[in-house]
């Protein structure tokens, strides 16, 4: 779908069915609405002209046309019992979770344009412009005269990313120290919310250690950052989105609090050996994977639900729950064709 076709069904559902329209019908009004460029809201409004759904007057301004409108008073705006359209997908962020996916199997993959055009259903200039995109994240790579190519996923290229960051980072922490404003430390504090219970969010604010690099001032320690960090933000982000484990999360969490406690209250030795560990903390969606790149090699494919034979080796990881059945969704994306 989209974001034509979505404003058009999101306008129409809501002119029929009687509900308060968003914006007034102007095409700024309704493009700053939607958060897009006049150029679908055009197109959405000409198709909405052609069903005569809406009604253009002679001086061009547009109407509702009223045999198309229900009573004013059946609905009001957020009724429930009216099912909108949903809004379009971000392409850019299902094709990365694509790839993540896809990267996972540690073998490189020839992309085309004109396939990853026709699975996703846009256009082949948007496929080259998400592409140059993920080039400069380093997701993919660009071969002259062949096309391009997808970056496996390499468990000792993360480990070697984490040893260098840390290093860098917490010299960093060094630099910034007489820079830091209490303000803003207490702004990403409060940003940070522990887990009290089942029911209530965990929330970290990742924003600190952006705000440690800026305030290093370190043009060469920012331009590791700018230059490697957002392929790894993107692999963290899927462990943490499908791989979470709150005691690891909440131990995380527990370490960006004391780190900021520490920098607010101006205590530099403490706020590097917290974010030190926090920055060293075991990722076990990796560890997971490494073992089941292992058992692939080897052979060893268990069936779901099973333990397999090299639990020991992971012992400490199977104690946290429920990680068997994910070793085999890991293997399954490995093994997959």
């Amino acid at each position: 779908m989209t974001w034509a076709d979505y404003i058009c069904q999101d306008l129409t559902t809501r002119i029929r069915e009687g509900l308060e329209l968003p914006e007034r019908i102007t095409l700024q009004a309704l493009a700053k609405h939607y958060s897009v460029s006049i150029t679908p809201v055009r197109k959405a409004i000409g198709r909405l002209i052609d069903q005569k759904v809406l009604l253009k007057g002679d001086n061009n301004r547009l109407t509702l046309n009223p045999r198309k409108r229900a009573a004013r008073n059946a609905r009001k705006k957020g009724d429930s019992a009216v099912s909108l359209p949903a809004p379009p997908q971000d392409p850019f962020k299902t094709v990365t979770r694509h790839f993540v996916r896809l990267s996972l199997r540690g073998k490189p993959v020839s992309l085309k344009e004109s396939e990853l055009a026709k699975q996703f259903g846009i256009g082949t200039r948007r496929v080259r412009e998400l592409l140059h995109r993920l080039s400069g994240m380093g997701v993919v790579e660009h071969l002259p005269r062949k096309g391009w190519r997808l970056i496996p996923f390499n468990e000792n290229a993360l480990d070697e990313y984490i040893d260098t960051r840390t290093v860098l980072e917490l010299r960093a922490l060094e630099l910034a120290m007489p820079h830091l404003v209490k303000a803003d430390l207490q702004k990403i504090r409060h940003a940070n919310v522990l887990l009290q219970g089942n029911d209530h969010p965990l929330l970290i604010d990742h924003s600190l250690h952006f705000y440690i690099i800026e305030k290093s001032g370190n043009r060469y320690i920012a331009d590791f950052f700018e230059r490697h960090h957002p392929y790894y933000e993107l692999l963290l982000d899927y462990e943490t989105q499908h791989f979470a484990i709150d005691s690891i999360r909440q131990q995380a969490l527990e370490l960006h609090i004391q780190v900021i406690d520490a920098l607010i209250a101006g205590d530099l030795a403490t706020a590097k050996d917290a974010l030190q560990q926090d920055l060293e903390i075991p990722h076990p969606f990796f560890e997971m994977h490494r073992a089941a790149q292992e058992a692939v090699t080897s052979g060893e494919m268990p069936t779901r639900g099973a333990a397999p034979s090299w639990r020991p080796a992971l012992s400490s990881l199977l104690a946290i729950g429920v990680v068997a059945n994910y070793l085999i969704a890991i293997m399954s994306s490995i093994t997959a064709s």
